[in-house]
């Protein structure tokens, strides 16, 4: 169904974006919720292709767009939690955390309450995957 929607003329890249999302958290929420797909990597391949389909239409958006950063916790969350892979998490969380920081002082009252509650959950992730990241080195030792 999200597939149909894509393909309809029209859309926004907000709107683009939102489903592009939708879909990739669907599959992400399959992997993360059944432990049997969580080896299935085609559909590890279609939930990292949804957000890239997603990543490939915000350029467009304003580096604070509360639909851009949606999915970037998305993906940064995929990144973690299916691929296990916190650094990598950790380092695009960061980055975008880092470019959008000095933008937000210039949103209208409506994007900066949004704004901030998400760069705040991107901040939230990085500390809480730096900290079982440390945890995991000191067990390593």
């Amino acid at each position: 169904m999200i597939d149909r929607i894509l393909k309809v003329k029209g859309l926004t890249d907000q709107e683009l974006v939102f489903y592009a999302q939708l879909k990739g958290d669907f599959y992400r929420h399959v992997l993360t919720v059944d432990p049997e797909s969580a080896k299935d990597e085609l559909l590890k391949e279609k939930c990292l292709n949804s957000y890239e389909s997603g990543i490939e239409t915000i350029k467009s958006l304003s580096i604070v767009d509360p639909t851009r950063l949606s999915l970037i916790i998305s993906l940064v969350v995929y990144y973690s939690d299916v691929l296990k892979d916190k650094k990598k998490a950790i380092e695009m969380a960061q980055s975008e955390f880092d470019k959008a920081i000095p933008e937000v002082d210039y949103l209208s009252d409506e994007w900066y309450r949004e704004a901030i509650l998400l760069l705040q959950i991107l901040k939230d992730n990085i500390i809480m995957w730096s900290c079982e990241l440390e945890e995991l080195e000191e067990l390593e030792e």
